[in-house]
């Protein structure tokens, strides 16, 4: 026995058996450590995106599941509409901004009447982000506050975003007549008479129609009307020769704006204004009348002092300045002077006074 133990140790070490590869070993050779223990399942569920996971373990790409890493999405936002919710008709350009974005991805752009909305509301167009503007044409919805979003798909993911402001659609169903307003000779005012007196004014049309002006005065407040120009085409002021006109402060203008398309406004003086040879003042004018026709009662003691002193002019509760109005009110109705005296001509030069601003 003894020498067969001697053999059979001879044998084993005599015996090659080249290296052993312990990767092609079937799964029961692996080492224990790396079997599941007992009660311990054989795999974890999936991670989500937006777990707390390391960021390495999310792919920058968009993965074969369509689900976004949002990090790098890019974007589609507007630039008109801007900040501030704009008056507009016709056709409106729509302007959007795409950035790191495929070219393929294809946008939407919806309008509804909820500022911040973003599903619900009506397509306006689709195309891809390669094009960044789209003419919208207002006529085809109401008149109203329209508000926008963009939806656009990346993977499974579609993205929405509102615009930060609308436009009030305000689309004419026919021709809008022009408008025109005066800028001087509107409520009153004096002139001295001149070959160039200018009429100013301010005129538009919302429909962008060519504009014609009519242009008639009058000098008995309204009452008549002379033509002086039938198609002035200038569009801020008329030069006006008024050195024909005869002295009075009963002047009017009015101008009727035409835009050729059937539409018209007229606007005219709202008070008289005076039109005069020369400067209407207290000293050269008002003094040596006030002198004439006012002397019986309106001197220092006088039993008019207390209302108006015709020698002075401007003193406080007295002067003929402080109580110009009073004046040719009275004068004006007949009850000053008591016995009547002043004509008209005389009246109106108190009134062209008064017109040119009662200057001393």
């Amino acid at each position: 026995m003894q020498f067969l133990g001697v053999f059979l140790v001879i044998f084993f070490l005599g015996c090659d058996y080249g290296e052993i590869d312990v990767q092609s070993r079937p799964t029961g050779m692996q080492k224990a450590a790396s079997q599941p223990t007992p009660n311990e399942p054989l795999s974890q569920e999936p991670t989500e995106v937006g777990d707390d996971i390391p960021t390495d373990a999310v792919s920058d790409n968009v993965p074969d599941d369509g689900i976004l890493d949002e990090k790098n999405v890019g974007s589609v936002i507007f630039v008109r509409p801007g900040a501030e919710t704009l008056a507009v008709s016709g056709d409106y350009n729509l302007s959007l901004l795409a950035s790191e974005l495929p070219e393929q991805v294809i946008y939407s752009v919806f309008y509804t009447l909820e500022f911040g909305a973003t599903t619900g509301g009506s397509l306006i167009f689709s195309q891809d982000v390669s094009r960044s503007d789209y003419l919208w044409d207002t006529t085809l919805v109401d008149n109203n506050v329209y508000y926008f979003y963009v939806t656009y798909q990346l993977g499974e993911q579609v993205i929405s975003r509102p615009s930060s402001a609308g436009v009030l659609v305000a689309n004419l169903s026919s021709n809008v007549p022009p408008s025109v307003t005066l800028t001087n000779f509107a409520n009153g005012g004096f002139v001295l008479k001149s070959v160039a007196t200018a009429v100013s004014y301010a005129v538009s049309d919302l429909d962008g129609d060519s504009l014609s002006i009519r242009f008639d005065y009058s000098a008995d407040s309204g009452e008549t009307w002379v033509l002086v120009a039938a198609a002035h085409t200038g569009l801020t002021s008329y030069s006006w020769d008024t050195s024909a006109l005869s002295q009075g402060p009963n002047y009017r203008v009015r101008l009727t704006v035409v835009d050729g398309q059937g539409g018209s406004t007229t606007v005219s003086s709202a008070a008289d204004f005076g039109v005069a040879a020369t400067n209407i003042t207290w000293s050269n004018t008002m003094l040596p009348l006030f002198q004439s026709q006012c002397s019986g009662c309106h001197l220092e003691f006088g039993s008019g002092s207390s209302v108006f002193r015709r020698d002075l002019y401007s003193s406080p509760d007295k002067g003929a300045f402080e109580d110009r109005f009073n004046i040719v009110l009275r004068v004006g109705n007949g009850t000053m002077p008591p016995g009547g005296g002043v004509g008209v001509d005389d009246l109106n030069l108190i009134k062209l006074w008064i017109q040119n601003g009662a200057p001393e």
